[in-house]
């Protein structure tokens, strides 16, 4: 255990100092946090998001039916196929946009 966790964790006596030491970083974090959302919220600055259509690393045998799979606003993706498939979402952040 490192030595902040053992004062944080455990009832010493130098926590007391620790509290106001990281309560400036604590409002500097949000200050940041607010603006960024902000920015996001004025589109200053913008994301995408993605939608991945993958094979499912599961072993499980499906029959063979009829599937759709709909990514984002995409139209519905059919296939009849016995692949167990899972479709992933993010979202990035572009930078120099």
């Amino acid at each position: 255990m490192r030595l902040i966790e053992k004062v944080w964790f455990e009832n010493h006596a130098a926590k007391w100092w620790l509290v106001p030491l990281l309560l400036p970083l604590t409002g500097l974090f949000w200050l940041l946090s607010s603006l960024r959302t902000w920015l996001f919220q004025c589109g200053i600055k913008s994301s995408i998001k993605v939608s991945i259509l993958t094979r499912s690393l599961t072993q499980v045998t499906n029959s063979v039916a009829l599937r759709r799979y709909v990514l984002l606003d995409a139209q519905p993706y059919t296939i009849t196929d016995a692949v167990n498939r899972q479709v992933f979402n993010s979202s990035f952040v572009i930078n120099n946009y």
